[in-house]
Formats: structure tokens, sequence, C-alpha cells
């Protein structure tokens, strides 16, 4: 096969200094393209089929099935193309069930493993094997059987404090010492001595210091989503068929597992890192009313389950909204772009449809960003703006044919966040 080697352009998207190889048909055989879009800092996506990510940098075809590579530095995300008719990544559950959060922004999913002999918790994951956690590295543990829903931590908690949940609904407060085999070992905030909480009496355990401050991921590594809701860090990552082949960050070990059950792959660089909206403070300023009963805005899953808190930065709950409502987020510092999907959240047929004309408005320090008028014609809206830390205000008007049909969802609200 000949190979020929030319300068690319400067692609515009993403400001990349790229270096293409012009490569035949037969180096990118059709069972092992991999569809994915690459987003840079402005999130926008860009259409190309994945080759591989190795040595800090992505290689990948482009539409004219040109060859190029990209540092991962400038970029912000990989998003994988769903895959019809293939599985979620959902697997059968049995026993004790784990679901962790690591401060440097890793969630491991699975089977409860334990504590190892030099005090490491586990969790077995059903296609990434066991993931070690170090107690010093631990934001948040959550232990549930399975089919039953995960409860969610405490939110009152004394500074400094680490917090315990405990099967009967009492709550701990004080400083973890340990975990053994036995349980954790905590001082409480009374200062009464240390005690030994056993695994079956705890529900979750939420870190002070990890929840407070977010670690950084080293340079060159990237975290991959699967669509089960884990999140692990990887070096690098092989695409061959309808597999992909990563190595962990932590063990340098490699894992294989179908790329349908991949979401996506997120890169904490210089370009920043995706947060959830719907994570940040919210307050209603204005409820909706309607025929004289509220109507408050509505936070769900895509699976109409309660949002569980853990990985919810890649996609996060949907937001279900009636007009007229005022909401106020509170942006992070570093906040530079906001992405969402706007949609018409009205299931009814014509003609009754075609009264709904609901105005989506995004606005900050007083100035408006965007106003939006979605209608049966255009019922999905993109939003992509440019936005700063502070208030962040969100307001669903009525339209002209007023507000009893006007109803919003947005969703995949998302906001890139500068290191």
């Amino acid at each position: 096969m000949k190979i020929t080697r030319r300068l690319a352009i400067i692609a515009p998207l993403l400001r990349a200094r790229l270096a293409a190889v012009v490569i035949g048909a037969a180096a990118c055989p059709a069972a092992a393209a991999t569809p994915a879009e690459l987003i840079g800092p402005d999130l926008t996506p860009q259409p190309v089929t994945l080759h591989a990510i190795h040595d800090g940098a992505a290689t990948y075809f482009d539409a004219q099935r040109t060859m190029r590579r990209i540092e991962l530095d400038e970029l912000v995300e990989l998003v994988m193309a769903p895959v019809n008719g293939a599985a979620s990544g959902q697997h059968t559950a049995t026993g004790l069930w784990a679901d962790a959060r690591l401060a440097d922004g890793q969630c491991y999913r699975g089977a409860w493993a334990g504590v190892n002999d030099v005090g490491e918790l586990g969790v077995e994951h059903p296609r990434l094997g066991r993931l070690p956690i170090a107690l010093d590295r631990l934001g948040l543990l959550r232990l549930h059987h399975a089919g039953q829903r995960p409860v969610m931590p405490s939110t009152t908690r004394a500074s400094g404090m680490d917090i315990l949940t405990l099967a009967n609904g009492d709550v701990l407060q004080g400083f973890v010492l340990s975990a053994t085999a036995a349980g954790f070992e905590l001082e409480p905030e009374a200062g009464a001595g240390a005690i030994t909480v056993p695994w079956e009496r705890l529900v979750s355990i939420q870190c002070a210091a990890t929840s407070t401050a977010a670690q950084e991921l080293p340079t060159g590594v990237a975290l991959l989503l699967l669509r089960d809701g884990a999140c692990v860090a990887v070096v690098a990552v092989e695409f061959e068929a309808e597999m992909l082949t990563a190595t962990l960050a932590q063990s340098g070990r490699r894992v294989q597992l179908p790329i349908a059950e991949v979401d996506r792959i997120a890169v904490r660089g210089p370009a920043g890192r995706m947060v959830a909206l719907f994570d940040q403070p919210m307050t209603v300023e204005r409820q909706a009313q309607v025929f004289g009963r509220p109507w408050p805005p509505r936070l769900e899953t895509r699976e109409g389950a309660e949002p569980d808190g853990l990985g919810s930065a890649y996609g996060g709950p949907v937001l279900r909204v009636h007009a007229p409502t005022s909401l106020r987020f509170e942006l992070p510092h570093g906040s530079a772009r906001l992405v969402a999907m706007c949609r018409l959240d009205v299931p009814m047929a014509e003609p009754a449809r075609r009264l709904a004309d609901p105005i989506v408005i995004f606005s900050q320090n007083g100035r408006e960003l965007v106003r939006q008028t979605l209608s049966a014609d255009h019922d999905v809206q993109a939003v992509n703006l440019s936005v700063s830390s502070g208030p962040l205000v969100l307001s669903i008007e009525q339209g002209e044919r007023g507000p009893v049909l006007d109803r919003v969802l947005i969703e995949w609200a998302r906001l890139l966040v500068a290191p």
C-alpha cells in the first residue's frame, strides 16, 4: 500500500495543527470504523472515524478519509456514536452493589469487592474487573443490594467532617481513620474514641477532604465513560472492529469491551472540563401556575429514575419546565461556554400541538444571551453560548397563543469550565 504525506490545513473548528496522512480505503475497513464526534473548546462537534488514542493524542479519519492526529490537550471530549440495537451497557446485578465517586472525577460501579490487605476498597466491574480505591482518593461511596435504589447521603455536614449514613437512617459525623475488612474506623465528632462501623450497617460515606476539592488527572490521561455510568481514567485506547481496548491509568492493565457500551471519552486538559448545568445550585425565581395550580420545574433522568449524582456531568438529568418560569443557576469559577438542547415537551398530536409556542431565554448580567421560540415546525433548538461565572438566568416565557401548552424539555445542558 502506497502512503503519501502532505501538510494539512489548519482545521478552523478545533484551531489545531494537524499532521495529515492520506491512506487508501484498505487502511480503514468498514468493520473497524468507529464513528464519533470530536468536541473542542467551542463545543461544536466534528464527525470523524476514530482510529486510536495514545501518547496524549488521538488519530482519526476525517470526512475525506484523511488520517489526522490531534493532541488531546486541544480537545474537550470524543463522543461515540450510538449503535442501533446494541446493548446499553447495563449489567445484571446480584448481591451487594457499590457506586463510588473519586475526587479526580472517576466513577466506579459494580459488585462490592470489600477491602484488601493494604486498606484499599474494591469495586468489581463486569467489564473492567476489580477497581481499587485508596481511602484518600474516595469522595463518595454508596452500598446497596441489587435491585434497590441507592440512598442519597445527608447534605448536612459540620465543617470538615466525614459523613456516614447507616441502614437505619442514623447519620454519623467525624473523621474516617482507616478501612478494614470489618468496616470503617471512625473518630466521632464528639471525640469519644474511635469506633468501627461494620459494612453491613453502612449505606454511604461522604469524605470531606475529597468532596470539597477536586483532584486533577495527570497530563495525557482521559476519562472513559461507559453507558452504565462507570467512568475510569485511561492512558491509551485502541479500536478494532466492534471492540475497544483501553489501558487503565492506575494499574496499566489493559481491558477490552464492546464499543457499543462506551458513551464518550472526556479529556481533562487545558481546554477545560465538562460539568452538568443542573448539578449547579439552582433557585426558582418564578414558578408557573396552570389553571391556578403550581407547576414546578422537574428534574428527571431519561429512564425516569431520580438523578443519582454519579457521572451526571456527562449528560445529566433532563429538566421539564412550564411557562412562565424563571430559574437562576450559580455557575462555577472558570465557566466559559454552555451547550444544551431545548425541545418542545408536548406529546399531543396535531392540531393541538400547534398551540404551543414557548420562548426560551438565557440571560446573564442583565443581558439576553439568546432568545429562541419553539413550535410544532421547529420543536428542537440547540444552544451554544459564551458564559462566565456567576448567576445565569433561564426563563421560559409564554408565546402568543398562551401558556397552557408552553412546555419545554431541556437536556444535555453542560458547561465548559476552564482549569
